[in-house]
Order: C-alpha cells, then sequence, then structure tokens
C-alpha cells in the first residue's frame, strides 16, 4: 500500500502527516525519525482492523 505524507521542517523538528490515514500524524528530530513514527502511527491506527 502507497501512502502520500507530508514533511515539514518546525525549528528543530520535522513534522509528519498524511491525509490518506485520518489522524497520522506525528514529530522527529530527523526526517528519518519523522517517517518511522509516522509508520508507527499508522500501523497502530491500522491495527484493529487488521483480520
Amino acid at each position: 500500500m502507497k501512502i502520500k505524507a507530508v514533511f515539514v521542517k518546525d525549528g528543530d523538528w520535522w513534522a509528519a502527516w498524511t491525509d490518506d490515514v485520518p489522524g497520522a500524524c506525528t514529530q522527529g528530530r530527523t526526517i528519518e525519525e519523522a517517517r518511522e513514527n509516522l509508520l508507527d502511527a499508522i500501523n497502530e491506527i491500522r491495527k484493529p482492523f487488521d483480520l
């Protein structure tokens, strides 16, 4: 599954979110950390729907 994400640098932090999975948003000190955190958030949101 492909998900389009947005990453924005805000001061020392990177914010990340996706409109493809409502509620999935996070931050990280690096863009890589923000990406990993966003993947974790997406997986947690999807977990109740995994069969």
